[in-house]
């Protein structure tokens, strides 16, 4: 998590939107973001039981006085229906229910996605929270999440089929997350070497026989 802050301090985000799991629910790492004109929106979870409990708190029918904004998309296709509903509330609104609305820099909503998928009889259903810097218009930020869901399931795609990641049995100790650390680092280094068109497991092959190859891929970054 102390990486956090410090990678982003190596980017370029002013005027962007970061967006970040639960891991990165830091009061430190939000300090960053809008120090460096970012906005952000991050998932907030066990991690952060105090907040998580107060935004939950906020979206309670029966315990506030006024009524979220909210939308709601419905897609179909391929034999599955998915339905997404999102609730936001100005931070303002809900001081009663965050005790600790201080301490993050520049929130300005709390955000509930609930999200249905219904496939072959089967029916998949996921309730998550957020914070954000942004203003409280559910239609935008159901869009920022699920561009970081669309980017998130893409990059496991690829680890699953170059590396095989869902099949790996590695367990012990820290092993299993170095392991993914090193398994996105080869990603990135293969996405910025431009030098093959094709699939990152024939990249990942190529660089295992051919050791030009490989310094190329290497020294591109």
């Amino acid at each position: 998590m102390t990486a956090i802050p410090k990678l982003l301090k190596l980017l370029d985000i002013h005027q962007t939107i970061v967006t970040i799991d639960g891991i990165g629910c830091q009061t430190d790492i939000v300090d960053t973001i809008v120090a460096q004109g970012a906005d952000y929106v991050i998932a907030v979870k066990a991690n952060q039981a105090t907040l998580f409990a107060d935004v939950q708190a906020a979206f309670e029918p029966s315990l506030r006085e006024f009524a979220p904004a909210y939308y709601k998309t419905v897609s179909k296709g391929h034999g599955r229906l998915e339905i997404r509903e999102c609730w936001a509330c100005q931070a303002q609104d809900v001081l009663d229910f965050m005790g600790e609305y201080k301490a993050w820099t520049g929130l300005h909503c709390v955000v509930k996605i609930a999200s249905e998928r219904r496939l072959a009889g089967r029916v998949e259903q996921d309730v998550r929270y957020f914070i954000s810097s942004l203003t409280a218009d559910p239609n935008r930020l159901l869009e920022v999440v699920r561009a970081h869901w669309q980017i998130e399931n893409q990059v496991h795609w690829v680890l699953d089929i170059a590396f095989r990641q869902d099949e790996n049995r590695v367990r012990k100790d820290h092993a299993p997350h170095n392991l993914a650390i090193l398994q996105h680092l080869v990603l990135n280094l293969f996405k910025q070497d431009k030098s093959l068109k094709v699939g990152v497991n024939a990249n990942r092959l190529r660089a295992g026989w051919d050791n030009a190859y490989l310094l190329n891929v290497l020294c591109s970054s």
